[in-house]
């Protein structure tokens, strides 16, 4: 592990931690100063309330010095750290100052509390200064620097209490024993702090031109397969065209066919290879649409297709969502698909419509052959492993159900599978409703 004593932050991403650091130091200061004030006015209404009681106390006059700088210097501190925080005319030099300057004014708040405590109770000498060093250590992130005047001006103001103070010579080696080791937990809590927040910031800025170089990437193979694919329609549809004429004059010419056939499987592919690359950088052209409608067209033209029953079991009108219906269509359409790809033509295909609070339920079931446990963790995945012929043969390119799920994450909703070997496969849809 590098040395937190020495540590600096990372050329390349110190200003910008800089301007943090220091925002978020600006921001403790403010919090800090409210709790004092609070905690102070506090005090003084107890003050108030108990004067009877608390003038017999030996240090009551100079604690209630201290508890008047206390209310008049936090409430002043809050007022300009407030101001500095708004303020975008006030340079990051100056807010930095102000942060030291703080600094400095908890410590010798702390400190001055202490020091009057020590007077009279010698049990709780150092508690009000520990809080104070403790405070500086956790919540103020300093560079070297900005360290080491801070623990000068804690050296220089503990010697000078110590110099002043009416106590024998042993006692006061004593003390300046205790304030060097108390400066050493100032300076190495202060520092560790800026060690471990640096840390913090630099890796996650890291993260981000990690993942930004990533989405470049990824839209760059995008843009590659995209012109790729579409390149590739032009002969393919050289081959098309001259299998049917072929087939026009020999409808049971067999190598016709099968060019014929693997022309429009390849169609397909190359079709879905650019809806692929299209996923994330196409916009929606969203429409408030009623889903139950939607699905009434597309049920309708399955119905008339295939030689399948789709029942539409649960009718639940004013399901409104926002959605882009040509990309929801297609989603639907294909999930349809393989729910008659994969089971027999006996068996029906059962489709439900239903509202939840928030979201409307679309589920589409077969009672088909299922997909195995160990395939479904694939399923959505981008030229998934799960891809498998049809009962027909029917091929599949492993794309379908990856674009169906990106269609669905792009509405914010959310596509999932329950399946079990040789009973069936239920897909469900979840969208959120549109507001009235």
């Amino acid at each position: 592990m590098r040395n937190f004593i020495t540590y600096h932050t990372p050329q390349a991403y110190s200003k910008q931690f800089n301007e943090y650091s220091n925002l978020l130091n600006l921001k403790n200061a403010n919090v800090i100063s409210a709790l004092i004030f609070g905690v102070s006015v506090l005090a003084r209404i107890l003050y108030t309330i108990s004067i009877d009681d608390l003038t017999k106390l030996k240090a009551f006059k100079e604690l209630s010095i201290n508890n008047y700088t206390q209310i008049i210097c936090s409430l002043l501190f809050f007022i300009i750290t407030y101001l500095a925080l708004k303020s975008n005319k006030i340079s990051l030099a100056r807010k930095r100052t102000l942060v030291i300057v703080f600094i400095c004014y908890l410590l010798t708040a702390a400190y001055a509390l202490s020091y009057i405590i020590s007077r009279y109770n010698t049990k709780n000498t150092l508690s009000a200064l520990l809080m104070g060093i403790f405070m500086v250590g956790l919540f103020f992130s300093l560079e070297k620097k900005e360290a080491n005047i801070t623990l000068g001006y804690f050296l220089l103001i503990y010697f000078l209490g110590i110099f002043f103070s009416n106590i024998t010579l042993p006692e006061k080696l004593a003390n300046g024993v205790s304030s060097l080791l108390l400066s050493i937990v100032l300076y190495c809590s202060s520092r560790y702090c800026y060690f471990i927040k640096s840390n913090q910031f630099v890796q996650i800025k890291q993260l981000e031109e990690k993942n930004n170089e990533i989405n470049l990437l990824n839209n760059e193979k995008n843009e590659i397969m995209a012109f790729v694919a579409h390149d590739l329609r032009g002969p393919l549809n050289n081959i098309d065209a001259l299998s049917q004429m072929i087939l026009l004059d020999d409808k049971y010419h067999k190598e016709a066919g099968m060019i014929n056939k693997a022309s429009n499987h390849a169609k397909t592919i190359i079709d879905d290879i650019i809806d692929v690359a299209k996923i994330g950088s196409s916009k929606l052209k969203l429409q408030r649409l009623d889903l139950n409608d939607i699905l009434q067209n597309i049920i309708h033209k399955w119905n008339a297709d295939a030689s399948r029953n789709i029942a539409f079991t649960v009718q639940k009108p004013n399901s409104f969502i926002y959605c882009d219906p040509s990309k929801i269509e297609r989603v639907i359409d294909n999930l349809i698909s393989n729910a008659i790809k994969f089971s027999q033509k006996e068996k029906p295909i059962d489709i439900l419509l239903d509202i939840n609070e928030k979201t409307v339920s679309l589920s589409i079931k077969d009672y088909g052959i299922g997909i195995p446990i160990d395939m479904q963790v694939y399923l959505f995945d981008q030229f998934s492993k799960a891809g498998r012929q049809g009962l027909m043969g029917e091929k599949s390119t492993g794309l379908g159900l990856h674009i169906s799920y990106k269609v669905i994450e792009q509405h914010q909703g959310k596509l999932s599978v329950n399946s079990k070997e040789n009973e069936g496969t239920t897909f469900t849809i979840q969208l959120p409703l549109a507001s009235a």
